[in-house]
């Protein structure tokens, strides 16, 4: 194909293979060859398309040793792999939309609110290369599975919570409608469970919800939204409930948001989600942080203001995750220190994406990760391992200053393999680094600068989501609190555990979640994009709520203290707990509109008894750390502040 010509999408398209994770397919592609990554993809997609232009290479096999990109995705039952698409300044949304879903594919969700609009959609592989040279369109990103902070039973947070003793004075959420965001509702295979909702309606675990936007049936639905929604019910158990899928994209995610509020069969007073997208910035609030922030401020938008619920996350250090954080970056082109690394090798080892990579140019120097560290040893573990590389630039706005690349040089000192977009043309400051296959052990890893840009990056942070260890990321202190979660309109929850040990019950010992991600989180650039002269620094997690109460059926096989039920354990169920106390509080306060969100939240941070801050063997304190916010919040408490 010829990327100078510019063109609309074509009419006639054949239906891939079913995609479901793209490791076999984008290691085909990774060997690189004379192919330019595609204007307008990023470097997921443009791998993709040059795989269907290599088609001899379908009858090479793959070393079970070799390293390949480790990519989960989203996909159809026809194959489509979910993209998210943002557009340039004057595109006509509804035009490009008409266009896209004449190409064949499925829109899933659109923000119109967002930059200059973004679009979530199914698209057939086939069409990627039409795609990449439309116009209109200013970026197109595969969308990566979303990060989940993961009647017959009842949750035991709800004594911690002391919400049991505030549903017997009468206060159970009656009159307030709770909308909830997750991957499914009632779309998992039965492989995963037998349990439907129509049988947690019927035990009385679940009241039949007002509203459902579900996702299309996919294998790997786990319906973790229902069992947030039995938590809510647990905590306030006469409240409504709304649910909508933040599986399909994160235009859709943000759309869904909005909805949520809007939808006149819903109009939600309080909402909560579990999940994150790979590529939310963790420097300035992303397309989804703004819906964020428009539910709950806005006066325009239909429906009362909401207050917002959010899992601060499981990326703690403690919980196989942490932060690698340099808050003043700085870059030398003539490192020291590097042992027998062979810097000449950085030009030539597989990458991704695998053509059109800016792999050979680090005439921006190579980062040092503190002391005079250019070459980081941490471990590997080689089966499906993703770290995020992000950096304080600004994301989809024309605005990427600095170009950042990741290596990973073995013990011979040569590079194993490299991600290397070209960030400023995708317009995007991260690398997502997911590798399977290759040895597990002790590597280093390096991050290079290019020469391309005004360069004006000036802090780095590389957040652990599995398979990486090693000192560098066994800091406590990490921040891998990020996202919508980091959003200054939402309550970002920590978690704990509602006993531990398992033998302890009676009374309930609530422990503090290890896992759980800490804060603070620091933001680079105003609401309209402008960078901040001294970056804001927000005091997330908010709050913190108990996990690991029981569910009717998730996650199976997890049956914690022995009775029976499965035990949801994560933020993802610290969350709803939280969102189910709002619901109280909005009832005992007059009901819907009663209440700001700025008010549940200030109640809500300052009503947690005093405890010992996390890791610090202290004395029992009241205020806000970085691990559990204000702490543990207290149900019977919020409501003795109101009224």
């Amino acid at each position: 194909m010829t990327t100078s010509n510019r063109t609309r999408f074509g009419t006639t398209f054949r239906t891939a293979p079913r995609l479901r994770v793209l490791t076999a397919l984008l290691a085909l592609t990774a060997c690189g060859g004379a192919f330019a990554q595609h204007a307008k993809l990023d470097g997921a997609l443009s791998d993709i398309v040059d795989q269907q232009s290599r088609r001899q290479l379908r009858s090479l096999s793959v070393e079970a040793d070799e390293f390949k990109p480790y990519v989960k995705s989203l996909s159809d039952s026809e194959g489509r792999v979910l993209v998210d698409l943002y557009l340039e300044a004057g595109t006509s949304i509804d035009a490009f939309k008409a266009q896209l879903e004449a190409s064949g594919a499925k829109v899933t969700g659109v923000n119109r609110l967002f930059n200059n609009g973004a679009i979530s959609a199914y698209v057939p592989t086939s069409a990627l290369a039409a795609l990449s040279v439309t116009d209109g369109l200013h970026l197109a990103k595969l969308t990566r599975r979303p990060h989940k902070n993961v009647g017959l039973t009842t949750s035991q947070g709800t004594p911690v919570l002391r919400s049991n003793v505030a549903n017997a004075a009468g206060w159970t959420g009656a009159g307030i409608t709770v909308g909830v965001l997750s991957d499914s509702y009632d779309g998992s295979p039965l492989s995963f469970t037998t349990v439907r909702a129509a049988n947690d309606i019927a035990s009385g675990d679940l009241r039949p919800p007002k509203w459902v936007l579900d996702i299309d049936a996919d294998p790997s639905n786990t319906d973790e939204g229902r069992a947030m929604m039995q938590i809510v019910q647990d905590v306030a158990p006469g409240a409504d409930q709304c649910f909508a899928t933040a599986f399909a994209g994160e235009a859709a995610f943000a759309d869904n948001i909005r909805r949520l509020r809007t939808e006149p069969a819903c109009r939600a007073d309080v909402i909560v989600d579990d999940v994150f997208y790979y590529d939310e910035p963790f420097f300035s609030d992303g397309q989804v942080a703004q819906a964020v922030n428009d539910v709950v401020n806005s006066t325009t938008l239909a429906g009362r203001p909401v207050s917002y619920f959010s899992s601060a996350g499981n990326q703690g250090s403690a919980g196989g995750g942490g932060a690698i954080d340099v808050p003043v970056a700085t870059f030398s082109t003539s490192p020291s220190n590097l042992g027998n690394v062979n810097l000449a090798s950085l030009s030539t080892c597989t990458s991704s994406p695998g053509s059109g990579s800016t792999k050979a140019n680090v005439g921006g120097g190579f980062l040092d990760f503190g002391g005079g560290t250019y070459a980081l040893p941490v471990t590997y573990s080689g089966a499906g391992s993703t770290l995020l590389l992000q950096w304080d630039d600004l994301f989809y706005q024309g605005k990427v200053t600095t170009d950042l690349n990741f290596y990973l040089i073995n013990a011979a000192g040569n590079c194993v393999f490299t991600f290397a977009t070209n960030n400023i043309a995708a317009d995007f400051g991260e690398e997502i680094v997911g590798l399977s296959g290759g040895a597990s052990g002790t590597y280093r890893i390096m991050v290079g600068r290019t020469s391309a840009g005004t360069k004006l990056a000036s802090r780095v942070r590389l957040v652990n989501l599995d398979g990486w260890g090693g000192a560098p990321f066994q800091v406590r202190n990490g921040p891998t609190t990020f996202g919508h979660s980091a959003a200054s309109g939402a309550n970002s929850v920590a978690a704990y555990r509602y006993t531990y040990p398992a033998t302890q019950q009676t009374p309930f010992i609530p422990a503090f979640e290890s896992f759980s991600s800490p804060g603070p989180v620091t933001i680079a650039f105003d609401a309209a994009g402008n960078r901040l002269a001294v970056p804001e620094t927000r005091k997330k997690p908010d709050i913190a709520a108990p996990d690991g109460g029981n569910t009717t059926f998730f996650y199976p096989n997890s049956d914690y203290e022995g009775d029976g039920f499965n035990n949801f354990f994560g933020t993802s169920a610290a969350a709803p707990h939280a969102a189910g106390v709002a619901a109280l509080m909005l009832q005992k306060a007059g009901g819907p509109g009663s209440l700001t969100p700025k008010q549940i939240k200030s109640i809500l941070q300052t009503t947690p008894a005093a405890r010992v801050i996390p890791f610090s063997g202290g004395a029992a304190v009241k205020g806000w750390s970085l691990y559990d916010g204000f702490g543990l919040i207290d149900a019977v408490n919020a409501l003795n502040k109101l009224p």
